[in-house]
């Protein structure tokens, strides 16, 4: 029988992910990129190997400067080693030393302040608070600071076209410039130079000392002459405007034409009182004031310069009255001539109309107030039953028809006959409606009614409401808000807490939320709300 040969396997061959004494790992694969490479020995940085993961790079050297460093990490500006497109690289992120955070050599206009420089903005403009040799701005360094300096000459004089402080020399800067007469730095108008930096004279339009005025121009009809003096009557100018006459043989002494109303009467004039009255002895047009100029003097209670009689005033100057017998119809609607109130004409000339408070002969009464719910209707009829108004204090109601059982009898009393059928009690309408509603259904047509469901306080009340039932109805207890709590629902006015006078069925109430009463007894039982049932409203009566 022949035998089979077998090798004793060789305990150190490299990927039979068993881990023999001459390796340091077998992980039973080839690859070169993890932990344990196909050498059998634990992969490190510079093996020549990548561990995906943890080495960025590795090219087995121990040269840091070839693009792979020496901890298999790829070169980067800080790491401390200068590689191609470095210019420095000191391994920090200060600003200030000599290499910048960018591996770039420090200058000026790289945005970081070095030693000797005052400032350094990262731009080449010299117009801001940085110039492009990265010192501060300062007056006088020849660069024009933008929004600071208007000027800078690069000069510490003022004699310039730029003063010492970088402003463009103006009038009132203090220094006497071409072209000024003066120049004095303040905005004073009253002292010797202006501040136009001309020197003050008459006509400039300021007035200086010794000058009563000065208007700024060369016209000598105005109220400043051109010597800087007041214009005043007598002085020879005329002042336009405010004088008509000043040093003429016919000009008054108040610079005036001799005319109506100078005071001083001269023909054709009756008079001159100089005033520009008409309601003393003489009028504006010179003429004696009298009856029929138009204007009311003296005794006159009017005047309206006619001799018409049948208009508001009479020739006499008296005024038209009411009652003098003559019509006047923008002013009356009639005229009698009497004083009897109750013929057609009143005394105060109106046409008579109901509703005047006088009494007329076609007339039942005539109250003046214009109300149709008291005694006298705005017909000036006298109210009654039946006819439609409700007179307050005396009729309940009044449809107008004296028909009963519409809700309104025949004597104008309320009727309580809302429902299917009513009962009047106590001051309350009760009524029963047969159309079945759930709870809340009832609850909003008896609101809608003036009322609510039905609350009872009593087993008088009670037994009132038995009355009208023929089968169980809503009434208005119920524990929707608060189980085992039950209150009276009276609708727009809120709720009543149950207190007093109950009438539940035994076992009653059980679990729900609604309560009905029984048409047999008049006993209480709660019921699901959504039930639909005939259901009792009431509301105050009469």
């Amino acid at each position: 029988m022949a035998t089979a040969c077998s090798e004793t396997p060789d305990p150190n061959f490299c990927g039979d992910a068993v881990v023999g004494d001459e390796e340091e790992c077998d992980d039973g694969n080839q690859d070169d990129n993890d932990a344990c490479p196909s050498t059998c020995r634990i992969a490190t940085c510079g093996d020549g190997h990548l561990r995906i993961g943890v080495e960025q790079c590795d090219d087995g050297n121990e040269i840091a400067d070839d693009g792979c460093g020496n901890d298999c990490q790829s070169p980067r500006c800080g790491d401390g080693i200068l590689q191609p497109g470095e210019e420095c690289d000191d391994a920090n992120v200060l600003g200030t030393d000599a290499c910048l955070p960018t591996c770039v050599a420090a200058t000026c206009g790289d945005g970081f302040v070095q030693d000797g420089e005052g400032c350094d903005d990262a731009n080449f403009s010299s117009a801001d608070a940085c110039t492009n040799e990265c010192m501060l701005a300062r007056c006088g360094d020849g660069f024009v600071q933008v929004g600071v300096e208007a000027c800078d000459d690069g000069s510490a004089e003022s004699d310039g076209g730029c003063t010492s402080a970088c402003r463009l020399a103006t009038c009132g800067d203090g220094v006497l410039h071409p072209g000024e007469e003066c120049d004095d730095a303040n905005l004073a108008n009253d002292d010797d130079c202006l501040t136009t930096c001309l020197e003050s004279s008459c006509g400039d339009g300021f007035v200086q000392e010794g000058e009563a005025c000065d208007d700024g121009n060369t016209i000598d009809t105005d109220a400043c002459t051109t010597s800087c003096t007041l214009a005043t009557c007598g002085d020879g100018l005329l002042w336009a405007g405010v004088e008509a006459c000043d040093g003429t043989p016919d000009c008054t002494d108040e610079c005036r034409w001799a005319t109506c109303g100078d005071g001083e009467t001269q023909p054709p004039e009756e008079c001159d009182d100089g005033n520009a009255d008409n309601w003393d002895d003489c009028l504006d047009s010179c003429l004696f004031s009298r009856c029929g100029d138009g204007f009311v003097q003296g005794a006159e209670e009017c005047d309206d310069g006619n001799d018409d009689e049948h208009d508001a005033c009479l020739g006499n100057c008296l005024m038209a009255s009411c009652g003098d017998g003559v019509l006047r119809p923008w002013l009356e609607e009639c005229d009698d001539g009497n004083d009897v109130d109750d013929d057609g004409c009143t005394i105060d000339c109106k046409l008579p109309f109901c509703g005047d408070g006088i009494l007329q002969a076609n007339e039942q009464c005539d109250d003046g107030n214009g109300f149709d719910h008291d005694a006298c209707t705005n017909s000036c009829a006298l109210a009654f039953c039946g006819d439609g108004l409700l007179w307050v204090g005396v009729e309940e109601c009044d449809d107008g028809n004296g028909l009963p059982g519409d809700g309104c009898s025949e004597t104008c009393v309320e009727e309580c006959l809302d429902g299917d059928a009513n009962v009047a009690w106590n001051g309350k309408c009760y009524s029963l409606f047969e159309s079945p509603l759930t709870w809340f259904a009832a609850r909003t047509q008896c609101s809608a009614s003036g009322g609510h469901l039905a609350s009872i306080l009593s087993l008088s009340e009670n037994t009132i409401l038995l009355d009208l039932l023929t089968s169980g109805a809503w009434i208005g207890l119920n524990d929707i808000a608060d189980e085992g709590d039950f209150e009276w629902d009276l609708g727009e006015e809120g709720s009543v807490p149950l207190a007093g006078f109950t009438f539940f069925e035994p076992g009653e109430p059980n679990g729900d939320d609604c309560v009905r009463m029984s048409s047999i007894d008049g006993a209480w039982a709660d019921r699901a709300c959504n039930t639909v049932l005939p259901y009792v409203c009431e509301r105050p009566f009469p």
